[in-house]
């Protein structure tokens, strides 16, 4: 199975219970809404297009601030995309006439000149060509629209990565963009990027692992593997060095590109 149809999968076997282990992408997307929220005012005219909207965090306060544009909500797994639209009906009691929710595969998704906004919430870094789907994106903005998105950042996880270091085993967490990456991916637009950093203590290093997999965020894109023996030294180490429990930082990259 190639690895955006595993990514598919998982996300789709999880997304019934999804939020129930999706604390930091919430509260990432809350952030990302309030930035939007913000930016109300300067947003040009024309409709609004959510890139992968899993189980709506981002989509209702979204659809709240926006009841008068057009909004297209999407996802490629078409069971988040049932999630969402459940979410979206229990909140508003049916689903508003603006919206139309979509399968879309942001990867390969380009509509020149379209869009007043775009919007995307821990999405992006799943992208098999990040960089490349990224531009595609930015070109489907209308002049003066801007790109809001937030994504974890190659600055996350210092305490896994220090892990297998002094291990001496491999990394095998997915590589994450860097804000020089997405600073050079927004050249020729005017581009807002800053970072924020949120950590979170789990019971062990074994109970990180088992949220990622309960969020379906656990497919891995790393052609390291380790085996069994390795993966229970990391968790006993870990256990040595964290009495307290096992401290997992996320660093994220919020943004707003902005087509001239």
């Amino acid at each position: 199975m190639h690895f955006k149809d595993q990514v598919i999968n998982n996300f789709s076997l999880r997304a019934p219970s999804y939020d129930d282990h999706a604390d930091v992408q919430i509260k990432v997307a809350r952030q990302l809404a309030r930035d939007l929220e913000r930016a109300t005012p300067e947003l040009v005219s024309g409709p609004i297009l959510e890139i992968g909207c899993g189980t709506g965090s981002l989509t209702l306060p979204l659809l709240e601030a926006f009841p008068d544009r057009p909004i297209i909500v999407s996802d490629l797994s078409s069971r988040m995309l049932e999630k969402c639209q459940e979410r979206i009906i229990e909140h508003f009691g049916a689903i508003p006439a603006n919206v139309e929710l979509k399968l879309i595969d942001g990867e390969t998704f380009e509509q020149h000149d379209t869009f007043a906004s775009i919007a995307s919430s821990f999405t992006l870094h799943w992208l098999t060509d990040f960089e490349a789907a990224f531009a595609r994106l930015l070109t489907s903005l209308k002049p003066r629209g801007n790109f809001f998105f937030s994504v974890p950042s190659s600055q996350s996880f210092p305490e896994w990565r220090e892990l297998c270091l002094e291990a001496g085993f491999p990394f095998t967490g997915n590589p994450l963009p860097s804000l020089d990456s997405l600073t050079g991916i927004g050249q020729g637009y005017d581009c807002d990027l800053r970072q924020e950093s949120l950590t979170y203590r789990y019971p062990s290093l074994l109970e990180f692992m088992r949220e990622l997999k309960a969020q379906g965020a656990s497919t891995s894109a790393s052609k390291n593997r380790l085996a069994l023996n390795q993966i229970l030294q990391l968790i006993g180490n870990s256990k040595l060095s964290n009495q307290s429990g096992f401290l997992v930082t996320y660093n994220i990259i919020y943004g707003k590109i902005t087509k001239r």
